[in-house]
Parts: structure tokens; sequence; C-alpha cells
């Protein structure tokens, strides 16, 4: 499907794949290559391509008040640049043109590339909106008038015009990639989240059922729709960083994460973070209020798969998002092969090293860091003795000689990216402001 958005330039279009599906439709993958949505995602879409994404990003927030201002909104945006840059991540949003979701979609249009894939240029930064269908605005226009559609067909979206009083939710035109649940009833958001939830366990399930990629949620502001998303993702081992700092539902659980403290009895617990729901968020009636403690308090008893990244504080949100990954990862070499990939070595120093054993074979992350001249990883390594010595054997010095020689013809090479900018229905979106 095809979005046309406003631009300063005239007769600019933004481009979307999007499709239409039941909210049963299937997501994992089969070995006798039934259709499922991971196949929709890699055979149609090709979104492994050209880079295997490290890493999923899912956010949750309030689509509505979400508002994040100034040296907040850059901190943010930087640290999500970071994270992108060095994991090829997919983002995982709601979809909607308000709060985080655009947030999210302006970065990811301040950032964009596109890529050859197929003799077509395709986006490099994956943004995938999971949206309830019968909760979007202009829905009619995104429906196929024929029953035999063509791939190449395109529907107008515009994103401003209104149609019906129920319908609040617009599609952020700086998205990649849709997929509208249709559950049969409108302004229905609960069949879209518990979709998402169960695309963000298939996603990291491994091969060949799933594609084998860690998920990450990030929680900012929000309210109790967002806590019960971030409780899903704790019950399925996606680990959440909380943004402290972002407002509401996320100030609530990170305060809730540092007072925790298993030794007391969840009475007192409970009675504690019931006070503190109405200062944080105060669009729930008492009823809620307890729904919303009893759910922050779950999300605690998770323990080690909550990271509380305070905004105000630190630059450095890609490091809390490594940080997250990293909790409850049994080996610390494989630890350290994450750190290394997202050129993280102040995280391999600070946090993986003093778990390593003396006796570890670390010739493979030192070859890799002199083949990739990350020159932080060397210093690290030798820093904590790692005979250097010893390894640079004159094999090995023949074959990082011959491996700079067979490199240096494509140092001239151009750059392969180009700057720029129940029912089943597989379209694009053309979306007009």
């Amino acid at each position: 499907m095809t979005l046309k958005t406003s631009h300063p330039l005239p007769g600019f279009y933004k481009v979307a794949h999007y499709i239409r599906l039941s909210d049963e439709t299937r997501i994992w993958r089969s070995p006798r290559g039934d259709p499922s949505v991971l196949q929709l995602m890699v055979g149609t879409w090709k979104l492994l391509e050209p880079e295997h994404p490290k890493l999923v990003i899912s956010f949750s927030g309030d689509e509505e008040r979400f508002s994040l201002e100034g040296a907040k909104k850059k901190t943010f945006m930087a640290g999500l640049i970071r994270t992108v840059e060095s994991t090829d991540a997919w983002l995982l949003t709601d979809g909607s043109d308000a709060g985080i979701s655009k947030v999210v979609g302006q970065t990811v249009n301040e950032m964009q590339t596109t890529t050859k894939t197929d003799g077509r240029l395709m986006p490099y930064i994956k943004c995938i909106g999971v949206a309830s269908y019968g909760s979007c605005r202009n829905k009619d226009s995104l429906v196929n008038a024929e029953e035999e559609i063509e791939s190449e067909q395109k529907h107008f979206y515009d994103v401003t015009r209104t149609s019906g009083r129920q319908a609040r939710i617009a599609l952020n035109g700086d998205h990649t990639h849709f997929l509208l649940v249709d559950d049969g009833f409108h302004n229905s958001l609960a069949s879209a989240d518990s979709f998402r939830s169960r695309l963000e366990e298939a996603i990291q399930k491994t091969m060949p059922e799933g594609l084998d990629i860690p998920v990450v949620m990030l929680l900012l502001d929000g309210s109790l729709r967002a806590i019960d998303r971030c409780l899903k993702a704790l019950r399925r081992r996606v680990p959440v960083v909380v943004v402290q700092g972002s407002g509401r539902a996320a100030d609530l659980l990170a305060e809730a994460v540092h007072n925790h403290d298993d030794t007391r009895s969840e009475d007192a617990a409970l009675k504690e973070i019931l006070s503190k729901v109405p200062i944080y968020i105060d669009d729930l009636d008492d009823h809620k209020h307890m729904e919303c403690a009893k759910k922050v308090l779950e999300c605690c008893k998770t323990g080690n798969k909550i990271t509380v990244y305070d905004i105000d504080h630190d630059s450095n949100m890609d490091k809390a998002i490594l940080s997250a990954l990293l909790t409850g990862t049994a080996d610390p070499e494989d630890e350290l092969q994450l750190a290394f990939e997202w050129d993280r070595a102040d995280v391999a120093e600070s946090s993986i090293f003093p778990q390593i054993d003396d006796n570890a074979d670390l010739s493979g992350i030192m070859k890799q860091a002199l083949r990739e001249e990350k020159t932080d990883f060397v210093d690290l390594l030798i820093s904590w003795g790692f005979d250097i010595s010893k390894f640079l054997t004159m094999e090995e010095l023949r074959g990082l000689y011959n491996l700079v020689c067979h490199l240096m013809p494509s140092l001239s090479l151009h750059s392969p990216h180009v700057k720029g900018t129940g029912n089943h229905s597989l379209c694009g979106i053309v979306f007009s402001m």
C-alpha cells in the first residue's frame, strides 16, 4: 500500500506496505511452508535484507497524551539512532500518528536511507506498525474494490480527514510496514495488543519456527494499557527498558522497581504501589487503580528482566538496551560477543569481563577486533591480560595482511545505500496530508 504524506516538494509520496489480517492469523513459521505472518515478513516483504537485524525494539506508551520535548527528545532520538546503526534493528510500534509512535517515525525519517533489493529500492530501516484496523481513520480507503488485486496496487491514505466520530487513530507516514489487525470490532485495541505480543514471542523464537532475533520493549510514559503490554512482554521473557523521566506509567514502574523488596509481604508492597498510582496516572477510577497496582507488582516480581534508564541523567539509552539484553544471559562469552557486535567496549569492561574465566579463549574476539579495526576492544583485551605476542604468529599476521590487501580495491567503491527519504489483503498505501 502507498501512503501520501505532506512534503515540501510537490508530488512527493511516502510508500508503506500493509496487510489487513484476522487477529487469529498464524504467526509462527511452519516446516511445511504454510502461510504465516513471519513468512510474509521474510518471504514477501524481504525484511531480513540487506542486513539481518540483531535486535527488535518494541515501543510501549501512550499514543494520545505522550509528550517528549527539548533535551529529553534529543537524548531519546540520539540513543535510538545509535542503537539502530549498531544493530540494524527493526522498530515495532502501534503505527499511530501520535505519541511515541510519531516520535519513533520522526527519528526514522531523519536517518532513513534506501537500498536496492531484487532491483527495487527498499527502505533500509524497518519501522513496523501493528495497529487495530477497526480503530483506523479512513479505513475504507484501505479496502480493495476488486476481489483480484495486483501486486503493485496502491491505496491513497489521508491522515488528516476523519471518517466518523469514533475513528481516532491515523497511521504514521514514516512507518515502512503495517500489520492491520481486524477482530471485527470498531475501536477495539486489545486484539492488536495481543497479536503484537504473540508476534514478539515468535520473532525471538529459535529457527525454523521463529526468526531467532532478540526483542526488547521500551516503556515511555503510558497508562494502564502500557503496563499491561509490559507485563505480557515479561511473561514471554522479553526484557523491558523503563525510561524513567518520560512520565506516568514509566515513572510509576521505575519507582516501584527501585523500591521493590522480596522480603516484604505482598500486601505491604501492593499497598505502597497503590498509593502511588493516582499520583502518576490520573485517568483511572478506583477499580483500575487496584488493577494497575497489581500488574505493576507482578512486573516487579520478574526482577532482572526490567532495566531502568534515567533519561534526565544518562545520555546512553543504547547502553541501557544492551544491558537489558545481557541481563540473565548465562554465558559471559556470549555476552562479550554481543557487546562486540554493538561496539560497546565500555559495557564489556564494566559488566562482562569481571565474569569471564581467566582461562577463557578470547582469540576469536581478538581476531575479529583486529579485522574490523575495533581498537577499543583490542586495547581492552590487552589490558585484561591477553597475550598479543603469542596470538600474532606468522600465520595469523599473514592472514591479516592478505585480508587488508583483499579489501583495498573495494575502498573506493560507492556505498550501496542511496539517501532517500478474517480478511487478508496485501497492498501498499500512499499517505497524504
